[in-house]
């Protein structure tokens, strides 16, 4: 298509020429389209965030807790009790009418009798009863306990357009094609 083209577009200005003159002649020149690289910036990907998850960092901690708190007892230790034993008056010195027979007469006389001692035994507090505080200390356990360093977070991070320099060619000129006059002779 593009020859027939060019071919009417020679007849068309081989007329004009004909009218001219008679007896020149002409070549068919085509010229080839013309080109010119061009540089641009293309798009190859888009920018895009991207999330990133960082799990928490935990680490083991010992811990003492209080399994049973401190507390106060109070005990009552009873007395003791001993035996004493003392010597007491039992019966007061007197004076006492005192009869006798002596050869079938009766005889009376007043005797002194002397203060009777005996023991006696009673029981005495040795220690009195008496309360006693005893404090029985905490009870303590120790135990592991799960301690949060730095809690878990999401980063996002923004990755940026990334752009390429490409080339490509660009049109300046179709190609085209045309009749120019030659000096030589015609024949025909």
């Amino acid at each position: 298509m593009r020859s027939i083209v060019f071919g009417l577009a020679g007849l068309v200005s081989l007329g004009a020429a004909a009218s001219a003159e008679a007896h020149q002649c002409y070549r068919l020149t085509a010229e080839p389209a013309q080109y010119r690289t061009v540089e641009e910036q293309v798009l190859v990907s888009p920018a895009r965030e991207v999330a990133e998850f960082t799990p928490a960092v935990t680490r083991q901690v010992e811990e003492t807790v209080i399994v049973r708190p401190e507390q106060t007892v109070t005990r009552v230790i009873p007395a003791e009790y001993g035996l004493e034993q003392e010597t007491v008056l039992v019966s007061p010195a007197r004076r006492e009418w005192r009869t006798r027979d002596e050869a079938g007469q009766t005889i009376g006389c007043w005797v002194t009798v002397p203060p009777i001692y005996g023991p006696v035994t009673h029981r005495v507090i040795v220690r009195a009863a008496q309360e006693v505080s005893e404090t029985i200390p905490a009870e303590t356990a120790t135990r592991l306990r799960t301690e949060i360093v730095e809690p878990a977070h999401t980063v996002t991070q923004t990755i940026p357009a990334r752009y390429e320099t490409r080339e490509r060619q660009e049109l300046v000129a179709p190609a085209s094609a045309r009749w120019a006059p030659i000096d030589a002779e015609c024949r025909g």
